[in-house]
């Protein structure tokens, strides 16, 4: 079993978006902190968060300092309790708590609304300190908190909030933490997971001493989850809020994962947090033999680390040492890389490709895991060999009778030059790769291209390598298979936006002439009528858009 971890969403929802879009799990798991504001402007909040920090002084001196603010202020104007511009300020107040109540659920509509998309996989949620309480939101029917779900014969429970108050969000709203307390195991947290017994543990606050450390506030996490987890059988606990404390941390045989913020955030000392990391959890029985942290930039994903459990601990590999190292400094990476114009082909088959996507099959995702599967089982050749996949399993759109074309790519194989008849060694790995896939379905290798080509035509600036020029053209639009292999190559490429503009201007005619090939057309086509078969309704922009592709139209 798979499964996808990521939390501190802080409103990033087209990243989420791409992220189902882009991966392929069993189980989507997601720890809190959904929305980032419960307005939809940064000036509302702030001057909702002014009036509240006013409030909230006067109730610290009264004798109702534990009573939620909402309440507070509510019962004093009853009481007739203010006067003048205070009385204006405290009515503006719950006015605005209200309104905040509204607009937040409007964003859970639009999370839902993303979710509901990705069929193919169970997606559960915890609310964090930046949330209301899930229940009766769009939201509920996935609320983990305070519950337990089954996925692939493990018990999965949740638990959101966190012990901390959260300015600028009303707090009659916000999920009452009970993880803390004077006694580790007489708290409504520790009663929950005693009575649940879960294999995965979900939780936005962290346990105490392990991934909880906040540089000027040391240890801050639950107690009450540390002793539990130490005490009983839990193969992981999730958490998440302490962005800064991320990790991976194997203590009394439980696994502890925090992959950091998946949206961008502001941290504590300033900085610009840009976030996109998430972990896929790779779950074997009662094990888990592997953990890798990912980050998605835009509709890329990169492998950042592996974890691989040996004996009683787990041993990192880096695989991307650059976005390691900028996780680590809390440094912006890949939001200082410089946002080019695809050319107009490229893009508008991105866009139609995109919302294809939406409407993924499940035999599109089967296959793209056989052949990670098949990849895998390739050995020490698996590290010099990728896939880009195109037609129907690239569009989402795979059928059972659907055969799987894709572009291999060698690294290490100079010898084979850009020829794939030449090369006997791809030759031998396609063959390989389609014995492998033989009782699933069909493999055909559709071209070839040999990276250690392709990087060295960037590095002299030759725009009129063939190879270059295919390798450009399907990283616009292609799905990858063992794209560590490829993102070295593609950064490499990226450095120089105007060189990748050039190789793509190179190849504007052959994309116009295979745009408009009979076999296109069919293809298309096809897609459509599966989508209106299944109740789509196409969108006539998007209708227009492939008409412009096919050059029907202008």
């Amino acid at each position: 079993m798979k499964i996808i971890y990521c939390t501190d969403i802080h409103g990033g929802f087209v990243r989420v978006y791409n992220l189902l879009r882009e991966t392929i799990a069993d189980l989507y798991l997601i720890s809190g902190d959904l929305i980032d504001l419960p307005f939809y402007s940064l000036e509302q909040s702030l001057e909702y968060l002014e009036m509240q920090n006013q409030l909230n002084a006067m109730r610290r001196e009264s004798t109702d300092r534990h009573v939620p603010l909402e309440e507070y202020v509510d019962t004093r104007l009853k009481e007739n309790a203010f006067s003048g511009e205070m009385e204006y300020k405290a009515r503006y107040y719950l006015d605005a708590s209200q309104r905040a109540r509204e607009v937040m659920l409007k964003k859970y509509q639009i999370l839902e609304n993303i979710f509901a998309g990705k069929e193919s996989a169970l997606i559960a949620v915890i609310p964090g300190n930046y949330d209301m309480d899930l229940a009766g939101t769009a939201l509920d029917g996935r609320n983990l908190h305070l519950k337990t779900m089954a996925a692939g014969g493990l018990t999965v429970a949740g638990y959101g909030g966190a012990a901390v108050r959260t300015p600028g969000f009303p707090e009659t709203y916000q999920v009452r933490y009970r993880g803390k307390s004077a006694s580790d195991t007489d708290n409504e947290m520790y009663r929950f997971l005693e009575g649940a017994r879960p294999d995965i543990i979900a939780v936005h606050h962290p346990a105490y001493g392990v991934l909880d450390t906040i540089s000027h506030l040391g240890s801050w996490g639950s107690t009450a989850l540390r002793t539990y987890c130490d005490n009983n059988w839990v193969m992981a606990c999730c958490s998440g809020h302490i962005h800064e404390n991320w990790g991976v941390r194997y203590v009394e045989n439980t696994l502890y994962l925090n992959p950091s913020n998946f949206g961008e955030v502001m941290t504590s000392r300033g900085d610009v947090s840009e976030g996109g990391f998430f972990f896929e959890i790779t779950v074997d029985g009662a094990r888990i033999p592997e953990v890798r942290l990912r980050k998605i930039v835009e509709y890329r994903v990169y492998d950042v680390a592996d974890y691989r459990k040996e004996e009683d601990a787990y041993r990192e590999t880096v695989v991307d040492s650059a976005r390691m190292q900028a996780l680590i400094d809390i440094s912006v990476l890949d939001e200082n890389i410089e946002r080019y114009n695809q050319v107009p082909e490229l893009k508008i088959f991105r866009d139609i490709r995109n919302f294809f996507r939406i409407h993924q099959t499940k035999q599109s995702e089967e296959r793209v895991k056989n052949l990670e599967r098949a990849l895998g089982s390739l050995g020490p050749l698996a590290g010099h060999v990728a896939l880009d996949l195109v037609g129907s399993v690239n569009m989402g759109m795979a059928q059972d009778s659907s055969d799987v074309d894709a572009v291999l790519y060698l690294r290490g194989q100079e010898s084979c030059g850009g020829d794939f008849e030449s090369c006997d060694f791809a030759k031998g790995v396609a063959a390989r790769i389609k014995e492998i896939l033989a009782d699933r379905h069909g493999f055909q290798t559709i071209d070839f291209i040999n990276l250690d080509i392709v990087e060295a035509s960037i590095k002299a600036g030759n725009a009129e390598c063939d190879q270059t020029q295919r390798f450009a053209v399907y990283r616009s639009f292609c799905r990858p298979v063992n794209y560590r292999l490829l993102a070295p190559v593609e950064d490499l490429l990226n450095r120089d936006v105007g060189f990748r503009r050039q190789v793509e201007e190179n190849m504007r005619s052959y994309l116009r002439v295979l745009a408009s090939s009979a076999d296109t057309g069919r293809s298309f086509e096809k897609y459509l009528t599966r989508l209106k078969s299944a109740g789509v309704v196409i969108p006539g922009e998007m209708m227009h858009r492939i008409e412009v592709l096919l050059q029907k139209k202008r």
